[in-house]
């Protein structure tokens, strides 16, 4: 699957605003609703314009992909943290006013389904970036073996000894 195409999968995080309306509604405490409701929409903007500012390109520009993959883990970090510690259990710091009811229809289809798709087409991009970065790595070395393959990492035939300009080989003499 392309990084395009990835990254498109990350413009429906606006759909998490649905944390702040639930938040308006006194369903979700606030501690939690600002940071994933904002970081969903901030990552799924963000995916929108790397998208639109880079169609006629083949390819999204490196920066533009790790802006919206960390955007989009920070996102995910932040949600979990203030979810879990906003959850009644032993877990729970904070003592919000408003009960955290994250688990309850329609905001429990985001965690329990659609974050889980978002770790999923992340995960792929990360590899497939980290792919691409090895082949560039791969690409540069073999270049570098055509141009002198003596020289390349300091790769020698065995037995090549250094010899100075004009001395003559005296082992195979």
């Amino acid at each position: 699957m392309s990084q395009r195409w990835l990254v498109g999968l990350q413009v429906w995080r606006v759909i998490e605003g649905l944390f702040l309306i639930e938040m308006a509604r006194g369903n979700l405490p606030g501690m939690f609703a600002y940071p994933a409701g904002i970081g969903d929409i901030v990552v799924g903007v963000t995916a929108a314009v790397a998208l639109i500012a880079y169609r006629s390109r083949a390819q999204l520009p490196r920066a533009a992909l790790l802006t919206v993959l960390v955007l989009g883990v920070a996102d995910f970090l932040g949600a979990f943290f203030f979810g879990f510690t906003a959850s009644k259990g032993p877990q729970q710091l904070f003592f919000p006013e408003v009960t955290n009811d994250l688990l309850l229809f329609p905001t429990g289809m985001i965690p329990l389904f659609l974050v889980p798709y978002a770790i999923f087409f992340h995960t792929l991009s990360w590899l497939s970036l980290r792919q691409a970065a090895s082949s560039i790595v791969q690409n540069r070395s073999s270049a570098q073996e055509r141009r002198d393959p003596r020289s390349a990492y300091g790769n020698k035939p065995q037995g090549a000894k250094p010899q100075l300009a004009g001395q003559l080989d005296t082992d195979t003499a």
